[in-house]
């Protein structure tokens, strides 16, 4: 805290990624996958990818487990393995040669597997998870008793939970979406945390709740001035 470097902010762990500007806490680091085993993230985490890709083949007697984190689909970046024998499996139908998962759905826990032999490698494979934004479940379909999950809130029009907009959030079990305060913002859709609604700098104000972009932070006036974050 007080320190200008941009070193002195903190990066979200491999895997995961966050669009928040001035994020206040790890919280707003998303992740799609787990991984375990002989693969790799790419870029912001969105994608997954073999040993190697795309500098080298991946290697003899390797393996790796992949979880989805959230519901989407697949999108094949690049396939190619040794046919038959080096096997990309989901949800349990193997996939190997040039043949790759595409547009299969995976909902949230959904597990991939990947394994290959001990002969004749391949330039692998990358597979990035094609978000799908759908109204959050519920558990009943009454305003009085309706239950959310976190990040959603009840709409009485159709009986449905349906994800908070940026600039909003909500607790797990909340029926409503919260506004960010006066003087905080949040571009993050679906927030289950007030931890997501950044302040406005130093030197800047909002009156605005609810804001959805930092573009409600106005600087201060000639004539005066601002100490302090979140004003």
């Amino acid at each position: 805290l007080g320190a200008w470097a941009q070193s002195s902010c903190k990066e979200c762990t491999a895997g995961t990624w966050s669009v928040a500007w001035g994020a206040i806490a790890e919280s707003t680091c998303q992740a799609f996958w787990e991984v375990h085993g002989d693969c790799s993230f790419a870029g912001t985490g969105r994608c997954v990818t073999s040993a190697g890709y795309p500098e080298s083949n991946y290697g003899d007697h390797q393996s790796c487990t992949i979880t989805a984190l959230r519901a989407g689909t697949i999108d094949v970046q690049w396939f190619e393995t040794e046919s038959v024998y080096d096997k990309l499996t989901v949800l349990e139908l193997p996939y190997a040669g040039t043949a790759g998962p595409q547009d299969v759905a995976l909902a949230v826990g959904d597990a991939l597997s990947w394994t290959s032999d001990q002969s004749i490698t391949a330039t692998g494979w990358k597979l990035c998870l094609e978000v799908t934004t759908t109204p959050a479940p519920m558990t009943t379909t009454t305003a009085s008793d309706a239950h959310c999950q976190a990040g959603a809130g009840y709409a009485p029009d159709s009986s449905t939970c349906v994800q908070c907009g940026a600039g909003t959030w909500s607790a797990e079990g909340s029926t409503t979406c919260t506004r960010c305060t006066s003087g905080t913002w949040s571009t993050v859709s679906g927030a289950g945390s007030q931890d997501t609604c950044s302040k406005c700098s130093v030197g800047t104000w909002s009156s605005q709740e609810g804001s959805p972009t930092p573009d409600s932070c106005q600087k201060c006036p000639a004539g005066s001035w601002g100490g302090a974050e979140g004003l």
